[in-house]
């Protein structure tokens, strides 16, 4: 599988997430983070990415984190919903700012 990404640090190192959001939404990208505050930024400014995939995860590794998110991703489309990825479980639900 082939994703088309951008690191945060290659665009703009120091960025703050409300201008990762922003770029996000000007780029139709989904958010792939392990900080809880962009879910903060969805329902406390109401903006809203393309999508958000939140890591919950003990491990740091990046190809057991790759293999969760191939996973989480079979058959699923991302677009409009924040996906939060643990060992244990994937949990997804739309974008709500309500």
């Amino acid at each position: 599988m082939k994703y088309d990404s951008i690191f945060v640090g290659d665009w703009k190192r120091g960025a703050e997430d409300i201008e990762v959001v922003l770029k996000a939404i000007d780029d139709d990208r989904i958010i792939i983070t392990e900080d809880k505050d962009f879910g903060e930024i969805i329902f406390k400014y109401r903006l809203v990415p393309p999508g958000l995939i939140l890591f919950r995860t003990k491990t740091t590794n990046p190809h057991r984190r790759l293999d969760l998110l191939e996973k989480a991703l079979k058959g699923a489309d991302p677009h409009g919903k924040i996906i939060v990825i643990s060992e244990r479980a994937t949990r997804v639900r739309p974008i709500s700012t309500k």
